[in-house]
């Protein structure tokens, strides 16, 4: 049995957290980050015709993670990257960079966003989740997409779901209501209104309208028992 659900780079210095739910963003770098499914497969077949626009996702000083959306036996959380600067990459790069999941891998998408969403709520600045799907996942998670995105939306961290197939009646990209980016205009669209909502929250905050944040002070433990 193989016990590998993910090719690690040994160098990125992996860690687990157990985050602290904290008060409202404040204007700074934001902080974006990504749960991707994506596998080599997905990367050389699926965004081979597409046209990557995601170059300015994000600023030059903001900060962009990665978590894994399965959970090792040996581990008792989910798997994040410590927050690098995104260097003018593309996304694709970027999820191609930082590792791509086996295409055995047992996926825990709904379960994996909940921690990605209490990871984004521990901080004070502009900050977003996004999800990145294949459009052919099985998910094995405990919670599921209506939750956590209900979840997301009392953290106040803004939720993003891009699918790179089709998102069709019974599928996880259905359940989560994503994007459809299988065309470079779609990703174009969607990678445009992402920066615009981005740039609205240190806007917000900046000219002191309403913040984005999480809602209160304390420290959460999160339980992520097998399904």
């Amino acid at each position: 049995m193989k016990t590998m659900t993910a090719v690690l780079p040994m160098v990125l210095g992996w860690m687990t957290i157990h985050p602290s739910i904290a008060p409202a963003a404040q204007a700074g770098p934001a902080q974006l980050i990504v749960v991707s499914t994506l596998s080599e497969g997905d990367i050389a077949q699926k965004t081979r015709r597409i046209w990557d626009p995601t170059t300015d996702l994000l600023g030059d000083e903001d900060r962009i993670r990665f978590v894994f959306p399965t959970l090792p036996r040996s581990a008792g959380s989910f798997l994040i990257t410590p927050p690098t600067t995104y260097e003018a990459s593309d996304l694709f790069r970027g999820i191609r960079h930082v590792g791509l999941l086996l295409p055995e891998a047992h996926l825990r998408i709904a379960d994996a966003v909940k921690f990605a969403g209490y990871q984004a709520a521990t901080g004070h600045q502009p900050r977003a989740v996004l999800l990145v799907l294949a459009g052919n996942e099985r998910d094995e998670s405990v919670d599921n997409a209506a939750t956590v995105r209900h979840l997301l939306k009392v953290l106040r961290v803004p939720l993003y779901v891009w699918s790179l197939g089709e998102s069709k009646p019974g599928t996880t990209a259905a359940a989560w209501g994503a994007e459809d980016i299988t065309q470079t205009w779609h990703l174009a669209s969607a990678a445009r209104r992402f920066r615009q909502d981005l740039d609205a929250q240190r806007t917000a905050k900046t000219s002191g309208g309403a913040a984005v944040g999480g809602p209160g002070n304390g420290s959460m433990n999160i339980a992520f028992p097998s399904p």
